[in-house]
């Protein structure tokens, strides 16, 4: 498909199938439903209903930017959560709640320049879980407290 023919859309059959860019599209990527969609990144698509129809280029286009702007999304989300936490639990305590390594969540927010770790969409979504219910602490403290126990009297 070239930028001068036009090609028949399958939905509507029409012959208006032609890359176009445009602003305001969202498309999904990993858990997140709607990631903003770069406005000159050329898709090709119906004129008329708008069916898209992506060459291999353009979805390797989309899927590069689209992780991009994901990773973005991920880390400010993971951070934004971090910080609301930060008032009731220190980050270390939060780290051996958690599982993760010492220092991960210092390194999620460490600079915009420096910001190399993303986090799983897993560990985002637990994080704005935990800061929007902060009481939940408890009860994660109490789950592998409770844990340890059954395991410790499964043994004996």
């Amino acid at each position: 498909m070239t930028a001068h023919t036009a090609t028949p859309c399958l939905r509507c059959c029409t012959q208006t199938v032609r890359p176009h860019a445009k602003p305001g599209r969202t498309a999904r990527w990993l858990i997140l439903p709607a990631v903003a969609v770069p406005a000159g990144l050329e898709i090709s698509s119906c004129s008329r209903c708008g069916c898209e129809y992506p060459t291999p280029e353009q979805r390797a286009n989309l899927d590069r930017e689209l992780t991009v702007s994901g990773r973005a999304i991920l880390r400010q989300s993971a951070a934004d959560a971090i910080r609301a936490l930060s008032p009731v639990l220190s980050q270390r305590r939060l780290e051996l709640l958690l599982g993760l390594s010492q220092g991960y969540l210092s390194r999620l927010l460490g600079s915009r320049r420096s910001r190399t770790h993303t986090p799983s969409p897993t560990l985002v979504a637990l994080l704005a879980l935990l800061a929007s219910e902060p009481t939940l602490l408890r009860w994660v403290e109490r789950y592998w407290v409770e844990q340890t126990i059954r395991d410790k009297q499964s043994e004996h």
